[in-house]
């Protein structure tokens, strides 16, 4: 290769080669202080995106394991009021028992009695006050059937059901509807409330239904092929009232144990709904020989029902318990995947900035060669 006055190659390959060095130990340094391989993403755009998605399910599952962990707390707080409720008709058993001879008169089986209607009233606070943030765990949920009855509505008009939203819906609810073909504007009342909420509504194909939810006030009209949304079928406003039917049942409580919203990522547990009615017991009495055999009878089948009761509270501890485990793992390997594809491999970046710097300490020398060089064609003019 010819020596240039005007141009001076080897020093351009030497400062570029310094350059690169010089940028591969900044991106050392950059990795290791931010404990980062990854830190945008034009250094691995598919990592950063597998692993962001990683952080995100990772803190899902953490927020999971706290729900687990809250699950837990209220499974050992209703074992506990049910092991107490156990305790207590224990002594009741007793105390049938006792009643039951014929040889304790029926001033004493008062006596016997009072303590007996006592532990009756406390089983129930128990079963009513066992609370996991405010939430009543043993008193069972209420069930609100909602039937329409007097409605002004009928099949004939096209309306071929009602559903009600019992959270919004009260028993003895009156409503009104209205529909206007010209807006096919249906309104629904709840003249108890004054709520009011509309919906446009249309006539289905044939052999199909409409189904409208009046969301504001808790009803959902469907409509059959006999509608007919040309024709203004209620010429005077139209009511139907709201009857409830209430009873009480277990109480089901669901966890969120995944990332997802299928029914494989909610635990739902059951709790009974645990007093002195609910066990068979509010009408016992220990004040005759008689009552006191229908008593000790009832405590039997009542204990019956606790020891079943609690026995699927042991049994959702333990499903509880290895889903907490499960769920565990599942954080511990996402991250550990995470941290493969973005977090800093320390030693080999350490190794690499080392030799970037060496590079650069050669870089430097050799430019400091190279530029030295025209220097030869100056003493080589001067002779």
């Amino acid at each position: 290769m010819p020596i240039s006055i005007t141009s001076n190659f080897s020093s351009a390959v030497a400062r570029q080669n310094l350059t690169t060095a010089s940028e591969e130990a900044n991106r050392s340094i950059s990795r290791v202080s931010s404990g980062l391989r990854v830190f945008s993403a034009k250094e691995d755009a598919s990592s950063l995106a597998i692993a962001t998605n990683l952080r995100v399910d990772v803190a899902a599952f953490r927020a999971a394991q706290i729900n687990v962990t809250q699950a837990t707390s209220m499974l050992q707080i209703a074992d506990g009021a049910i092991g107490e409720i156990s305790n207590i008709m224990e002594r009741m058993g007793f105390l049938a028992s006792t009643a039951q001879s014929d040889q304790v008169s029926d001033v004493e089986r008062g006596f016997i009695n009072t303590e007996y209607q006592q532990l009756l009233s406390e089983l129930t606070r128990i079963g009513e006050t066992a609370t996991f943030n405010d939430t009543p765990l043993l008193g069972g949920a209420t069930r609100i059937d909602l039937n329409a009855t007097t409605a002004g509505l009928t099949a004939a008009q096209g309306f071929a059901a009602y559903t009600f939203d019992q959270n919004k819906v009260s028993n003895a609810d009156a409503f009104e509807v209205s529909y206007d073909s010209a807006t096919n504007l249906m309104t629904v009342t709840n003249t108890t409330t004054g709520i009011s909420d509309s919906r446009l509504v249309a006539t289905p194909a044939p052999g199909f239904v409409n189904e409208y939810n009046f969301d504001d006030i808790g009803v959902k009209l469907t409509l059959s092929n006999a509608f007919d949304d040309t024709v203004t079928i209620l010429p005077a406003t139209e009511t139907f009232d709201v009857v409830a039917n209430a009873s009480s049942g277990p109480l089901n409580v669901t966890f969120q144990v995944g990332v997802g919203t299928n029914t494989n990522d909610r635990i739902t547990l059951s709790l009974p709904e645990i007093n002195a009615a609910a066990l068979g017991l509010g009408a016992t009495d220990l004040s005759t020989k008689n009552n006191a055999d229908i008593a000790a009878a009832a405590i039997v089948t009542a204990q019956d029902q606790l020891n079943l009761a609690r026995a699927n509270i042991g049994a959702y501890q333990s499903r509880v318990a290895f889903a907490a485990s499960n769920v565990a793992v599942i954080m511990e390997n996402s991250e550990a995947a995470r941290s493969t594809l973005v977090d800093t491999d320390v030693p080999a970046e350490m190794t690499n900035l080392a030799s970037n710097q060496v590079l650069m300490q050669a870089g430097v020398a050799m430019v400091a060669q190279a530029n030295q060089r025209p220097e030869v064609l100056l003493r080589l003019l001067e002779g």
